[in-house]
């Protein structure tokens, strides 16, 4: 998939499978055909691992109750599923919101009357596709709560002066006033999605000087309807010992409106700091730069005769 950008001046090739992966030529940075690294992969220098491991565990213990409550006697082999069934619940996850952002991609691009997204798009069937379903039926509640004027979607965005690339979900007018929109299939909206659109919106900006977005918008879209919904929390609860009755209320699809550009300052400001921790680690991780970095290992024999006369010293 290639694009131009900067009137032309910049090309960028993008491999959306497997390695979601940019190339970018850029003359004025020298580059060409140079891997870049996206907003997405600078902004995984914050740790998420605490919600994580909490998921990853609770994932595991759901497992291992639901086979007790069958009655079955869990066995060695469960416990070592369990560990790893948190791999494929994000994987199917990840393979649900893909599919979730392909047909709002595809109901935009129809609206705009782009080549190829003639056709009128059709809500997924419910009994197939029942979590994409849900999902865009969430995404249009929210287009219906609001004037909406989309005006691109799938936004490769690149920003020459820091060098890093990604691509914003939605550009549009959104009651009245430019904005730029991210959209989240996850359980919840979390802050570094603050860092992700600061950075999509400054770098479109860039390109676009004369486009000055007002307001960055995080959307999520749910992808399990209300008693699925009641059910995981329930049994979420039940694990970490919680009131079942302080359970959040049940909403298809919820929104944070980011407003203004002293805001997205400060958000841009952050990601920049997220950009440069995380080169600083890449380049200096001992593990990483092996091949660049010696790390002395004394001999265990060694070591062994040297606490050995230590010792009767």
């Amino acid at each position: 998939m290639e694009y131009e950008l900067y009137n032309g001046e910049v090309k960028v090739k993008f491999q959306p499978n497997p390695y979601h992966r940019y190339y970018v030529t850029d003359p004025k940075h020298e580059l060409a055909g140079q891997y870049t690294r996206g907003v997405t992969t600078y902004i995984g220098i914050k740790d998420k691992s605490r919600a994580l491991c909490i998921w990853a565990t609770e994932t595991a213990a759901q497992y291992l109750i639901d086979q007790l409550n069958e009655g079955r006697e869990i066995t060695q082999d469960d416990v070592i599923q369990s560990m790893s069934l948190y791999n494929q619940k994000r994987d199917d996850a990840a393979d649900i919101g893909t599919k979730i952002h392909d047909w709002c991609e595809y109901f935009i691009k129809h609206k705009l009357g782009q080549e190829g997204y003639e056709k009128q798009p059709e809500l997924p069937e419910f009994t197939e596709n029942k979590s994409v379903y849900l999902g865009a039926v969430a995404f249009l509640e929210w287009v219906t709560a609001h004037e909406v004027e989309f005006i691109a979607s799938e936004q490769i965005v690149y920003d020459r002066d820091e060098k890093y690339i990604g691509t914003a979900d939605i550009i549009a007018k959104v009651d009245g006033r430019l904005a730029l929109i991210d959209l989240k299939s996850s359980s919840g909206l979390y802050n570094p999605v603050r860092l992700q659109t600061a950075a999509y919106a400054m770098a479109y900006m860039k390109e676009y000087p004369e486009q000055i977005i007002l307001d960055r918008w995080a959307i999520r879209l749910a992808k399990e309807d209300e008693q699925e919904y009641y059910e995981r929390e329930e049994r979420k609860c039940y694990i970490r010992g919680k009131d079942v009755n302080n359970i959040k209320e049940y909403t298809p699809v919820e929104w944070i409106k980011f407003e203004g550009q002293e805001a997205m300052a400060q958000d841009y400001e952050a990601f920049l700091a997220a950009k440069t921790l995380f080169e600083w680690d890449n380049e200096t991780d001992f593990y990483k730069n092996r091949k660049t970095i010696e790390i002395c290992r004394p001999s265990t024999k060694q070591s062994s005769s040297e606490t050995s006369q230590e010792t009767q010293s």
